[in-house]
């Protein structure tokens, strides 16, 4: 999201604070040694919610986000958390993957359309 950048910056302290007290919720996606993806998630106002998903653009189109969030979500579960939340970008091509893993709408912030998927805890 290139035309997200400059908010994102302004944020940057914010954001900081929230992957370094997150870490442990970070998964990091590796093909041969090399770093391909990463995926992070929080708790946000008592609910699971996908923090960042990032696949380096050499390797995307190839399912790889939908690895990450399938492996998210199971971290995610085992956490003890039946819902998944996200916010993403209105005009982020990357919302299809969101919407063919099931997540729907459930509301707006802006620019950014909210989305929910329940998780099948045992």
């Amino acid at each position: 999201e290139p035309d997200q950048e400059q908010p994102w910056l302004r944020a940057v302290d914010r954001n900081r604070a929230l992957w370094t007290a997150n870490l442990s919720r970070t998964t990091v996606l590796e093909i041969d040694g090399e770093a391909v993806g990463y995926a992070m998630w929080a708790v946000v106002d008592g609910v699971a919610t996908v923090v960042t998903l990032h696949v380096r653009p050499a390797h995307r189109r190839r399912g790889l986000g939908r690895v990450l969030l399938d492996l998210l979500s199971d971290d995610v579960v085992r956490s003890g958390h039946a819902v998944l939340a996200l916010g993403v970008h209105r005009a982020n091509p990357g919302r299809g993957l969101y919407e063919s893993a099931g997540f729907t709408a459930a509301g707006s912030d802006g620019d950014y359309l909210l989305l929910r998927r329940g998780l099948a805890v045992s």
